[in-house]
């Protein structure tokens, strides 16, 4: 409005005058005309005004400042007060980088400040800002505005109520109630800055991202909208459709195919699942539900207050894949386990300058292309058969309801925006994972007998195949769990039949019990210890209060627990032998037992060994305590390994 009363006293000075004397004077000289030049001007007059000389041109005017080019239907230009007024069609070109068009232009050639109103369109290589009304400053290359303005790049949409436009670097910078829409990504926040050469979305503040599969929390990153890949530098939180939680340091999206890559202090949550996964770099595929977690993971099997946490080099974890009714789990670049033997596996070197961290791609850490052997039970008291699994190249994927709608804005964001009236749609409610009974057999690669049908149960429920969650660590595994301690070099776990799979020279502590071997199954029913069968060179050590050692060795052992300690173990074959202190009724000793057998069984009361018993060709000798051979006090292969042992799950950190 200001505007126009202001070219209205111009137009009634110029009637005023132009009633007593109306000229038609040719084109002054350039010095007269100061900073503006007349490039084209199909119809011009020069009228003597109270105020000065007005200069107008009509039928398609052009006018130059300098490395400025103005054009319009018509102008008024204000010799003495150098400024000018455009009308129609007007178009902005300053120096071939800037282009700006709108109906109407007020400009002063002394502050160089355009003021451009009606249809007001800003062009770049990345989309065009339109707003209704644009003050730019020629000289800083800046321009504001305050009454709503928007960017269309790629379908994808950015509004705000108020923003500033950089030339230099050709940025917008959008502020009060943000807005970016398109066809995948939607994002709300209050303050952003999108760059017009490259796509590239910046956001220093609260913001919200959000598309059928992911929602984002972040506070600082940036987001190209050209691929939809994410980069965000400080603490975020990625909450998936399956309602997987993700949080890190930094984190990187990749717009593709919702990929995941975290750096610092990641956290991966997954509440109907039961795990918690902790890693300083994870990797998470969203294609095949998988998660790669190096630089000293821990992965927590959740239980109320009693979880089991598991540290290693490398945790990887992925859904099994049912193809013909057989069952095949994925891989990663680590060499495979193999029967009594574990070769040695190489740990994944989770590289971030090959993620999209640092190149602006994700790329997955973990292999698949080679099929890993993994040793599942046939029958506790033989060998376990080494069954082939294949590679998996995709898993069941969830797809969520529509999300565009009535969302719910976090209330942290909403703190941050005020007038931001801003509509989400919470991602689809999903049920827990539908279990079924886990004692039913599953057809593997090759056909294995189920061990757990016919030695114990384990969990009651049994989930569908494409459902069932493994988990592999590699190298310096460590377990800790109040009531129950291990160490080994490899692990790996399936919810198929909850049974841990402890490779390599494996530990097994409980109180004052130690439990070794070559490899380890370690069975558990409602998330707790219910068995533990040990393949080859087995043997346990008992320590008293006192600093003796009782001791039990032989091929095979198995071992049961009853409210999470040793109730009854046995070992058998090679034959057994074992080294046990005796004691009288006043629990005080008075020799040492050393003894062999087909079976050896050691019977505990609340998780202390309490007796002995041996089966089949007993052969043995006692001795008084004061006349024990040094040489009979240990059997061979002996080791007391409570200096590897967790103490707290604070070691696993360590």
């Amino acid at each position: 409005m200001r505007y126009l009363i202001l070219l209205l006293s111009i137009l009634g000075g110029v009637a005023s005058n132009a009633s007593a004397q109306e000229i038609t004077v040719p084109q002054p000289a350039q010095d007269t005309l100061r900073d503006f030049e007349i490039i084209r001007g199909p119809s011009m007059r020069m009228i003597k005004t109270d105020t000065g000389t007005l200069q107008t041109l009509a039928g398609g005017a052009v006018v130059r400042q300098k490395g400025t080019t103005f054009f319009a239907d018509s102008m008024a230009l204000n010799l003495a007060t150098r400024r000018m007024m455009a009308f129609g069609n007007i178009h902005i070109s300053d120096g071939d980088t800037v282009h700006i068009y709108s109906g109407f232009l007020t400009y002063s050639g002394e502050t160089k400040i355009a003021l451009l109103r009606n249809n007001v369109r800003l062009t770049g290589k990345k989309g065009n800002l339109t707003t209704p009304e644009l003050d730019y400053n020629l000289d800083q290359g800046i321009g504001n505005y305050y009454k709503g303005g928007k960017v269309i790049n790629n379908k994808n949409v950015i509004t705000s109520t108020e923003g500033t436009y950089y030339a230099d670097t050709k940025d917008v910078y959008f502020k009060k109630n943000v807005k970016m829409d398109g066809p995948k990504n939607h994002i709300r926040t209050d303050t952003l800055v999108y760059n017009m050469n490259n796509a590239v979305l910046t956001f220093t503040t609260y913001t919200y991202l959000w598309n059928d599969e992911i929602e984002v929390i972040t506070s600082q990153g940036s987001y190209n909208t050209d691929t939809g890949d994410a980069f965000f530098t400080r603490r975020s939180t990625v909450t998936d459709s399956t309602g997987r939680i993700y949080t890190a340091d930094m984190m990187a999206l990749e717009g593709a195919t919702d990929n995941i890559q975290m750096e610092g202090n990641g956290v991966v949550i997954d509440s109907a699942e039961g795990f918690v996964l902790l890693s300083n770099q994870t990797f998470m595929d969203k294609k095949n539900n998988s998660v790669l977690a190096t630089r000293k993971p821990i992965l927590i099997l959740t239980k109320d207050k009693d979880s089991t946490y598991t540290a290693a080099d490398t945790i990887f974890t992925a859904l099994a894949k049912t193809v013909d009714n057989k069952l095949f789990y994925a891989n990663d670049s680590t060499t495979a386990i193999s029967g009594r033997q574990s070769e040695k596996i190489d740990s994944v070197k989770a590289d971030s300058s090959a993620g999209l961290l640092n190149k602006g791609i994700i790329h997955t850490t973990a292999d698949s292309a080679k099929p890993r052997p993994i040793l599942l039970p046939k029958d506790t008291l033989s060998a376990p058969e080494v069954v082939a699994i294949q590679d998996s190249t995709g898993h069941k994927k969830i797809s969520p309801a529509d999300t565009l709608h009535n969302r719910t804005i976090p209330p942290a964001l909403q703190e941050t925006q005020d007038t931001n009236n801003l509509a989400r749609k919470p991602l689809m409610e999903r049920s827990p994972t539908e279990k079924i009974d886990s004692t039913a057999p599953v057809q593997t690669t090759h056909p294995v007998s189920d061990s757990l049908n016919n030695q114990t149960s384990t969990d009651s429920l049994r989930q569908s195949d494409d459902s069932i969650r493994y988990f592999m660590a590699f190298h310096n595994v460590r377990i800790y769990n109040d009531s129950l301690q291990s160490v080994c070099d490899s692990l790996f776990f399936s919810t198929r039949d909850s049974v841990f799979r402890l490779y390599k020279n494996p530990v097994v502590w409980s109180k004052n019990s130690q439990v070794s071997g070559d490899t380890m199954f370690l069975f558990t029913k409602n998330k707790e210890a219910d068995r533990l069968y040990v393949f080859d060179r087995a043997m346990v050590v008992n320590q008293t209060p006192e600093g003796f050692f009782n001791q039990l060795s032989g091929k095979t052992l198995n071992a049961y627990f009853l409210d999470q300690k040793f109730d009854h173990i046995r070992v058998k074959g090679s034959p057994g032998e074992s080294v046990y202190y005796l004691q009288d009724e006043d629990s005080s000793y008075i020799g040492m037992k050393r003894a062999s057998a087909d079976a050896i069984d050691m019977l505990f009361k609340k998780g202390e060994l309490n007796k002995v018993i041996y089966i089949n060709q007993v052969k043995g000798k006692a001795y008084p305590m004061s006349q024990i051979p040094e040489d009979q006090k240990l059997l061979n292969g002996f080791e007391w390994l409570d200096n590897r042992r967790p103490k707290s799950r604070t070691d696993l950190f360590r």
